[in-house]
């Protein structure tokens, strides 16, 4: 595939090339056969957030913590150890750095890590993605780029 970037995995300190172990049909397509682009993904989340794709009432839904049938919050703790407080609704994690409202969406898969971070009442969207297979390393980086937004 033209312009497509290799996912990279670290063994003992040494980078390798973590799709080469792999039949190309199985990692030249995302999970669901779903790949995308930077740009694409931005138009996307452009569209997201300005309404054009669902309303806003239907996008707040999305974006707030689901109930369980015991009426507790759905909590994605488990998955995004890092964040005690992550709730989870529609696909996407929603949490909250110092009073400030973040919703998520994390992604990895063989050498790759994917994060699409948004500050809803800002209108912002960090989309990270990494050719690294470090766990949840996007997430991170996404983090610290808005911490300095939000500083």
């Amino acid at each position: 595939m033209h312009n497509r970037v290799s996912g990279y995995d670290i063994i003992e300190g040494t980078p390798y090339n973590a799709t080469k172990e792999f039949d190309e049909k199985y990692t030249a397509n995302g999970d669901g056969e779903l790949m995308s682009t930077l740009n694409d993904l931005i138009k996307w989340t452009q569209s997201l957030i300005y309404g054009n794709i669902f309303s806003a009432q239907t996008l707040e839904t999305a974006w707030t913590p689901a109930l369980l049938n015991n009426k507790k919050q759905a909590n994605a703790s488990s998955v995004a150890f890092y964040d005690e407080a992550s709730g989870y609704g529609s696909g996407w994690f929603i949490s909250k750095m110092g009073e400030t409202k973040i919703v998520w969406t994390p992604g990895a898969g063989t050498g790759v890590s994917t994060t699409i971070l948004t500050i809803p009442d800002k209108n912002i969207s960090i989309i990270v993605l990494c050719n690294s297979g470090e766990f949840l390393i996007a997430d991170r980086i996404a983090r610290d780029i808005a911490s300095t937004y939000l500083d």
